[in-house]
């Protein structure tokens, strides 16, 4: 006869948190970058993975800082005549005469 326990079976947190913490990943990059970045770490003397995963999550936050703030605008372009006076703003109906004008090979003059 086998008896089962009645109490829930436990499970070991620190084991399970130790498993799951850390996530090995292979990245390809280039042999200069790599180098640049153990003579870093070892100037620094840190491990390599910990200096890694530093300029990692300092990526991030400066990436995620630039994605908060809204871009600006910059102004439309000004066109001007060869004498330095601007074109006068025209409406949409007034670009579409001279376009279907230009079209029609009799160019309206302003």
């Amino acid at each position: 006869m086998i008896r089962r326990s009645t109490t829930p079976a436990r499970i070991d947190s620190s084991a399970f948190a130790h498993k799951y913490v850390f996530m090995r990943t292979t990245i390809d990059l280039p042999g200069s970058l790599v180098r640049e970045i153990k003579a870093q770490a070892a100037q620094r003397g840190v491990k390599l993975k910990d200096f890694v995963t530093t300029l990692l999550q300092a990526g991030l936050a400066q990436a995620d800082a630039s994605l908060s703030q809204p871009r600006t605008r910059s102004p439309l372009p000004v066109i001007r005549k060869a004498t330095g006076t601007p074109h006068p703003a025209l409406s949409n109906r007034e670009i579409d005469d001279l376009l279907v004008a230009e079209d029609a090979g009799d160019p309206l003059r302003r």
